[in-house]
């Protein structure tokens, strides 16, 4: 690593937990708001953004898909979504905490954030029930991306404004970066760089740790590292053609969790 610092970018579902109630609490907003009694909501979730999930749903059942239809779904699935992951409890997977209590308590110069196709409300609904919205800098979420790409690359975007507040806030956090302050309050390098230059300047290296063959993808789009794991279901086979830097079973094992991903 060129420098200290990383941006760690933590898919959610099937890679940090899972709560089991995302197709059904998705399928009984649509029953109620367009008085469809079986929607057919036979699409698949994993590794793909709420927008673009949303979106195929509501065509599968003939309902015409504009912004006023989207929204009225992602607020009656927003709306139901605590009580539904109240009732079905769900599971955090092995090693999560562990893995970013240290992150968080041994390693300053690394921003946890999450990157998830959830809706940004929905992906803080679930972490807050299992404690760990604490751990995280930000969520960026999949409400206006069709593509997981498409997050990937709004979120270097929005990692490097979240790098450029710590900047000014904190004089001594990247000392050896030569930096100016905007009126808008935005940061510029005074340096010519490359993509990934530039992007290793700004947010340190970025990782994307996920169990789909997506997440593997989408860090490739962004020249990021990818870390897979199995716990999200996603055959091993299948995960491993997509050529990730790293793969895991699960996170309990902290120590080469944490060597792969700031190596």
């Amino acid at each position: 690593m060129r420098n200290g610092r990383a941006t760690i970018l933590f898919d959610i579902d099937g890679t940090l937990l899972s709560t089991y109630v995302g197709r059904s609490t998705l399928e009984s907003a649509i029953a109620e708001l367009f008085s469809i009694s079986s929607p057919n909501c036979d699409v698949e979730f994993s590794g793909r953004t709420d927008r673009s999930i949303v979106s195929e749903i509501l065509r599968l059942n003939r309902i015409e898909v504009n912004e006023s239809t989207f929204r009225a779904v992602r607020d009656q699935y927003l709306s139901a979504l605590p009580e539904a992951i109240q009732l079905c409890r769900g599971i955090l997977y092995p090693g999560v905490r562990e893995l970013l209590t240290i992150l968080k308590q041994h390693h300053p110069y690394v921003a946890l954030v999450a990157m998830t196709g959830n809706f940004e409300e929905a992906a803080w609904v679930k972490l807050n029930h299992f404690e760990l919205g604490g751990f995280f800098e930000m969520v960026i979420g999949g409400e206006n991306d069709h593509h997981r790409n498409e997050l990937a690359n709004r979120a270097v975007s929005e990692v490097k404004g979240l790098w450029c507040r710590e900047r000014i806030t904190n004089s001594d956090f990247l000392p050896e970066v030569e930096v100016e302050v905007e009126k808008e309050g935005w940061v510029t390098e005074n340096q010519s760089h490359d993509i990934q230059d530039e992007r290793e300047a700004t947010c340190g290296r970025l990782v994307v740790i996920g169990d789909t063959p997506a997440d593997i993808q989408c860090a490739k789009a962004i020249g990021a590292k990818s870390v897979a794991v199995l716990t999200g279901g996603c055959d091993a086979d299948e995960l491993y053609r997509e050529g990730p830097d790293h793969m895991f079973v699960d996170l309990s094992d902290s120590d080469k969790v944490i060597s792969a991903l700031l190596d």
